[in-house]
């Protein structure tokens, strides 16, 4: 099971060939995914029906977040 083309959010902590090809290739990971699939759905359930889709919202923070790098660096340049 390959995820390549996925997002990895883990700021490089494991390159992204491990996460992609050797961890998913241990016969460990592997069972653990059968183990998750029923606490993943309930947590996506919760989720869901908290905030919808999740999609909308990250959007939204990406945009927040656009917002304060580009704030942050008007700041830093009004100051200098």
């Amino acid at each position: 099971m390959l995820m390549t083309g996925l997002p990895h959010r883990n700021q490089q902590f494991f390159s992204d060939h491990y996460l992609d090809v050797t961890l998913p290739g241990h016969p460990d990971w592997r069972a653990l995914i059968e183990q998750a699939r029923p606490v993943y759905a309930l947590l996506k359930g919760i989720y869901s029906a908290q905030y919808g889709s999740g999609t909308h919202l990250m959007v939204q923070r990406t945009d927040m977040s656009n917002r304060r790098r580009v704030t942050s660096r008007q700041e830093h340049a009004q100051a200098e």
